[in-house]
């Protein structure tokens, strides 16, 4: 039993650690360099209780976009069930008002049922997909810096706001790589970056499917395990998916926290960054 009610904090740098074992606890596949990017470029609200971070949730602005993500919403199991995510996220609504945002987020289906209330509705469907290590591994292609400047282009497109920023870190990252297929005007592009438990192949964005089966193909070729969270009108990828060792894992729903609000252009965004940045 938890022994202090917990005290309202903004997590610094400082709490890092704290951050990645909320996020270890929850069986996610953040890395220090998430948790460090979020502490940096966006807020994370949190309850810090017994000496430790017991509580968060983070708002990350997209402001080119007029948007901002919530997400890192994680609680102790000894905390749960007090009420703690909903202040929580509350706060980030707050602020994102207080900025002029729009507030989106991917929410589990049960997720869903806690933000519709808050005046969310859904946009689209994903589904996570993971794939284990293969046995041997084909000889991998190495990064192409020179998509990185392709794939920003292609995914404000997708997003409607320019994520830089976020692709430059997930590129600069130890074993990182950029992969682009196609022209700088048409085609498609994603990184595969380090996570906890497998490498994170997203976001993946560009101008046709094939091209983004393309790029999946050349990821693949990897022998760790991948992580993907697929939109799941991409009938096409998903089958490759599959053809590709894949297995479904869990569905998530894309919310947005005002109706009428309209970002960037669905038929680019293949498979997003993550459920913590869209």
């Amino acid at each position: 039993m938890a022994s202090t009610e917990p005290t309202p904090i903004v997590l610094g740098e400082e709490h890092l650690s704290d951050l990645l074992a909320l996020t270890v606890g929850a069986g996610w596949n953040q890395t220090e360099d998430d948790c460090r990017l979020f502490l940096r470029q966006g807020t994370v609200f949190g309850r810090q209780a017994d000496g430790r971070v017991v509580a968060s949730a983070a708002l990350l602005p997209y402001r080119d976009g007029g948007f901002a993500w919530v997400s890192l919403v994680l609680v102790a199991p000894e905390w749960r069930r007090r009420g703690l995510a909903t202040a929580l996220v509350g706060e980030c609504l707050d602020l994102a008002r207080r900025l002029g945002l729009v507030p989106l987020l991917d929410a589990t289906p049960d997720g869903a049922k806690v933000y519709g209330p808050l005046g969310f509705e859904t946009m689209f469907a994903l589904s996570r997909w993971t794939r284990p290590p293969v046995g041997t591994a084909a000889e991998v292609e190495p990064g192409d810096p020179t998509g990185l400047a392709a794939l920003i282009e292609a995914d404000g497109l997708a997003m409607g706001a320019d994520r830089g920023f976020l692709l430059r870190d997930f590129a600069s990252r130890p074993t990182a790589r950029t992969i682009w297929c196609g022209t700088h005007g048409g085609g498609a592009g994603a990184i595969l970056r380090p996570g906890r438990l497998g490498s994170h192949l997203g976001p993946l964005a560009g101008s046709d499917e094939a091209a983004a089966i393309a790029v999946l193909e050349k990821a693949a070729a990897s022998a760790g395990s991948i992580v993907v969270d697929v939109v799941d009108r991409w009938t096409g990828l998903t089958d490759a998916l599959v053809r590709l060792g894949f297995r479904q894992q869990r569905p998530f729903l894309r919310m947005v926290g005002s109706p009428d609000a309209v970002f960037g252009d669905p038929d680019r965004l293949f498979l997003a960054a993550g459920p913590e940045y869209g």
